[in-house]
């Protein structure tokens, strides 16, 4: 057999190995809740909801689109959903969390500040949450988001730390994502801040975190209007719908959602069960069963 392929099943066997030891690490270190999305069968399929103080991945595009032919056009046109979805997810734990006006803090390597952009002030308002909750922190390496991460889910202050990383760094290369991702997902359940990790443009590999969804935007459901709530917090262009696979999951089966996220509710829901209501009928008018009842009265 070519050395090189033996080279390889090791390194493989040995992923695999380290694999095993962040499991063990879950299991003894952590008895850490879970936080129901909204959608029965997928809160079902992560054990009850989405596991606090863990470490989840999230890649955008279609699975097809890796490193080699979607860094430039697949992560540019999901980025977008990839960022949102993170960021409901983040929004709906701290929805749960006991403490008044919990933080999250949202780190991005500078090609991703530059290519994806960082989230506009009212919007966040409308998608749900206060910007004054939100800490930015931009980087200009991966290795440095890294750290930043990995320093911010010591702190209790947070409900979640978001980091976008875009490309394939060398600090997340083949060799290096297994370590790295290990060193997260430990310091996630040690101090119970869930650690959110986006990658853009990036090729899935093995690595410590306990989920791995991929996303696609899909048309959302009409918005139904609030007159109650302020302007700022009224979604009118309709609700941030996704197409979400968990890819991986160490909790239980994989699968594909639809998913809408309701910014007033803070917490996601499926997209057939929105629609607007059925217009009321006018009282000067009868009502009328057939087409051809329809087609008479409209002459």
């Amino acid at each position: 057999m070519d050395r090189f392929v033996i080279q390889r099943l090791k390194k493989e066997i040995g992923e695999m190995e380290m694999e095993e030891k962040a499991d063990s690490a879950i299991s003894a270190g952590s008895a850490q809740a879970h936080v129901p999305l909204g959608i029965a069968s997928l809160d079902r399929s992560l054990g009850g909801g989405l596991k606090c103080g863990a470490l989840h991945e999230i890649h955008g595009g279609h699975a097809k689109c890796g490193a080699s032919e979607g860094t430039l056009n697949g992560a540019h046109e999901s980025a977008g959903a990839a960022s949102a979805f993170a960021l409901a997810l983040a929004i709906r734990l701290a929805s749960v969390r006991q403490s008044y006006r919990p933080h999250i803090l949202w780190i991005q390597d500078t090609l991703s500040r530059h290519e994806a952009g960082r989230p506009y002030g009212p919007g966040l308002m409308a998608f749900g949450i206060d910007p004054d909750q939100l800490i930015f922190v931009t980087v200009k390496k991966a290795v440095h988001a890294l750290w930043a991460m990995e320093e911010g889910l010591q702190s209790s202050a947070l409900v979640a730390v978001i980091a976008e990383i875009w490309g394939e760094p060398a600090a997340l290369s083949m060799d290096g994502t297994m370590t790295a991702t290990r060193r997260l997902q430990l310091a996630a359940v040690k101090n119970g801040v869930t650690a959110l990790l986006v990658r853009h443009g990036a090729a899935p590999t093995a690595n410590a975190a306990r989920a791995r969804f991929r996303v696609t935007s899909t048309p959302g459901p009409p918005a139904r209007l609030d007159a109650s709530l302020p302007l700022d917090r009224r979604f009118i262009l309709g609700l941030p719908a996704w197409q979400v696979a968990l890819e991986r999951n160490r909790a239980g089966a994989t699968g594909r959602w639809p998913i809408a996220w309701s910014p007033h509710g803070t917490t996601f829901t499926d997209p057939a069960t929105l629609s607007l209501g059925m217009v009321s009928p006018f009282p000067d008018r009868p009502a009328c069963t057939s087409g051809t009842e329809r087609r008479a009265l409209a002459v």
